[in-house]
């Protein structure tokens, strides 16, 4: 039920997105060479990235409201608002773009297989590249980016905590810099707590 629910919400926020493909396969690491028209890489996608170590964040912890979700809470930078919360996910909204938050039960998997779900939920993206999988909570975590629409890029973590697949999604608009998109994500993680 969970589930129906956050795919139902994503699906609605998400509408627009361009299709990239199937998303059952391995996100392509952001290391690898861009597919080729047919879908296919020169590299096994499947193969994982290395982990990276945990580095102190560089950024000021975000400041703005607390979303919370079923026990998990990042904060919001100052000046976002929380604009939809219920028990299994929760969206904020800024100038910059949104924030989603989602936390449902399922049986513990790894994280390759907790992209491809991932994937499933949120709907469709392009330019997909899987970058090094990091940790949210102290918790192993997966790190994606992608195209989520015309004018959005997509930062998306996930990871099993304490018996939940909890995923952070960040589509920003990309008249931000990188870095500027980075620092707010970074201060955003820089929260999570469980």
């Amino acid at each position: 039920m969970k589930v129906a629910a956050v795919a139902t919400l994503l699906a609605l926020v998400l509408t627009g997105c361009s299709s990239s493909g199937d998303p059952t396969e391995d996100p392509p690491r952001s290391d690898a060479p861009s597919q080729d028209a047919t879908g296919s890489s020169p590299e096994d996608p499947a193969e994982s990235p290395t982990e990276s170590p945990t580095a102190t964040p560089t950024v000021e912890p975000a400041s703005g409201p607390v979303l919370d979700v079923d026990g998990v809470s990042v904060r919001l930078p100052r000046g976002w608002r929380v604009r939809y919360d219920t028990a299994v996910s929760g969206t904020g909204l800024g100038k910059q773009g949104l924030i989603f938050v989602s936390v449902f039960a399922g049986p513990e998997r790894p994280l390759r297989a907790l992209i491809r779900e991932d994937l499933r939920l949120t709907g469709p993206v392009t330019q997909l590249r899987r970058a090094d999988d990091t940790t949210l909570g102290g918790n192993p975590a997966y790190h994606y980016t992608a195209r989520a629409t015309a004018t959005n890029l997509r930062d998306s973590f996930g990871t099993w905590d304490d018996g939940d697949e909890v995923i952070v999604q960040f589509d920003l608009h990309d008249d931000r810099s990188a870095a500027e998109r980075r620092e707010l994500v970074e201060s955003v993680l820089a929260t999570y707590t469980s």
